[in-house]
């Protein structure tokens, strides 16, 4: 039978977001509404500036990035994703929003489960009015550099590594080579059955020599979600960047986001760990190249663009930033105010560290006058063994201890045993020998003498035994310890949490069968529960 627990209760949070969570009014500064149903009325009245010329443009560049995918939206198995394309059109309808890197394969469980708790969330708030429709959205972060961080997928217990000359450029501009013999190794790595081999079949129309890894990406998620209407932005566009011009100017050249952050995060920091750090400018510079660099102003109102330490007065950058708006990247701080001024967006769902540093941001937002979004903690779950809780049951435990670090598991495991201590019992009888040896003083001396060399003698026997006691104890324990061992390693399998390494596609092979509605039954955008799934 599946469990479910409050996020609270599985130390996986942290505590600025169970704050965030249990709306405690020290935060209340930092975040527009509780994500609660009631609440997105009154973000939708304020969305409502999102014009029809941004609308237009967002759709002209969904079309044309489809179609550079290779991506017929007008077959009958796309309709449903050319449906909510569509709808984006229209004045009334809004979208919800989640993004990730470009992980391997479709990435570890946590992004299936933002991608998920995106759809699901989108069906509800639609639900909720049908005139005015919610679109889920999943923003592909495909000016990220980062490629050592998603080079490899953990399937079916085994590593997968793709090997990829990079230089500078973006993960999403890297074209893909002999991308053939990962597959293979993908393949023989699973079990051979009908959803493994549908899923290798994806994996080879996806990723392809000669692709960028953004368009293997785009296509591989769309083959996954398109039946659930996802719609996927790659947003590296000029044509989306030019709507952010005047940001990306006001951020080089006077650094106020870094100012309004700075603030916000000297209260912040006072009771929280904070998860990024403000930088006084936060766009990157691609070059023809498309190397990357840091902006550095200097002191006398000159910018360094490159790895040359070349100078640009204020008006070249100015010129560079209206010409060429694209060769502008947002740092971690700004993309998410990129990304709510290019959608008509109503909530942001992310992982428990993304929510943290969200809520670092709404002084950025306030100050370029952009709605910020209801913060929606994205679903959290394990596959567990259906049996599992019985199993812990017989040993005093519960699945939510599994949660814990081994050495707090082996603590609690050792204080709920069923196996008895016998210190307490031990004391009784030391009390018990006092008390007899008290009452043979009021005899004669020689009696008390008698009964105190028997009590030496006794508590050396019985120190001899409470040792034996105690290696046979935790011998006996530690047969059992190994078992609850077992049980933890399906959820931290390689040492990581489960949902951080593994891959869906490691659970419905076993199983056979697809998981993503089954989940998608289980989960609710409006509770922040964790969720132990039975297999």
């Amino acid at each position: 039978m599946m469990k479910r627990i409050p996020v609270q209760h599985t130390k996986l949070v942290p505590e600025i977001v169970i704050d965030y969570l249990e709306q405690h009014p020290e935060l209340r500064h930092f975040y527009s509404q509780p994500n609660q149903i009631e609440n997105y009325a009154a973000i939708k009245q304020q969305r409502q500036q999102f014009s029809s010329k941004q609308r237009e443009n967002l759709h002209a560049h969904l079309l044309q990035q489809y179609k550079n995918a290779d991506i017929d939206l007008t077959v009958s198995t796309n309709h449903m994703v050319l449906e909510n394309l569509n709808l984006l059109l229209n004045k009334q309808c809004f979208t919800v929003c989640t993004g990730h890197q470009l992980v391997l394969f479709g990435g570890p469980l946590f992004t299936t489960y933002k991608i998920l708790t995106t759809i699901q969330l989108a069906r509800e708030l639609s639900q909720l009015n049908t005139k005015e429709p919610v679109v889920p959205v999943f923003w592909l972060a495909t000016e990220d550099h980062d490629f050592e961080e998603i080079q490899s997928a953990y399937i079916a217990g085994k590593n997968l590594t793709l090997d990829l000359p990079h230089q500078a450029e973006p993960v999403g501009e890297m074209v893909l080579q002999g991308i053939e013999k990962l597959i293979d190794e993908l393949a023989s790595s699973l079990p051979s059955n009908t959803m493994a081999n549908t899923f290798v079949k994806q994996v080879k129309a996806a990723y392809q020599n000669g692709f960028t890894l953004a368009k293997s990406s785009i296509r591989f998620y769309h083959e996954l979600f398109a039946d659930f209407g996802l719609v996927i932005l790659d947003a590296n566009a000029k044509c989306l960047k030019e709507t952010v011009i005047s940001v990306i100017k006001n951020d080089v050249l006077n650094q106020s986001n870094y100012i309004a952050q700075k603030a916000s995060d000297s209260i912040l920091g006072k009771h929280y760990h904070l998860q990024i750090n403000a930088r006084p400018i936060n766009f990157f510079y691609l070059n023809q190249d498309s190397e990357r660099f840091l902006i550095q102003a200097t002191k006398n109102k000159q910018f360094i663009l490159s790895s040359k330490a070349d100078l640009y007065g204020e008006k070249e950058i100015i010129e560079l930033i209206e010409n060429f708006p694209e060769r502008f990247s947002p740092n971690v701080n700004l993309r998410p105010l990129y990304q709510e001024m290019i959608l008509p967006n109503l909530a942001y769902i992310g992982g428990p560290s993304e929510i943290a540093y969200w809520l670092q941001l709404k002084s950025i937002f306030d100050l370029n006058q952009v709605q910020f979004p209801i913060l929606v903690l994205r679903h959290m779950q394990a596959f567990v063994d259906a049996n599992l809780a019985s199993a812990l049951e017989k040993l005093k435990l519960k699945p939510v201890h599994l949660l814990l670090t081994e050495s707090e598991l082996e603590q609690v495991f050792y204080a709920q045993s069923e196996l008895p201590g016998i210190e307490k019992q031990i004391a009784g009888i030391e009390q018990n020998w006092q008390e007899i040896y008290e009452a043979s003083l009021k005899i004669n001396d020689e009696m008390a003498k008698i009964i105190l060399q028997a009590k030496l003698i006794d508590r050396k026997d019985l120190k001899s035994i409470q040792k034996q006691y105690i290696i046979q104890r935790k011998n006996k324990l530690a047969v059992q310890f190994k078992k609850v061992v077992k049980y933890r390693s399906q959820l931290y399998p390689e040492g990581k949490f489960q949902e951080r390494i593994d891959q869906l596609i490691s659970f419905e092979s076993v199983k056979m069968k697809p998981l993503l509605s089954e989940i998608l039954n289980e989960l609710d955008p409006f509770n922040s529960s964790f969720l132990f799934f039975d297999l």
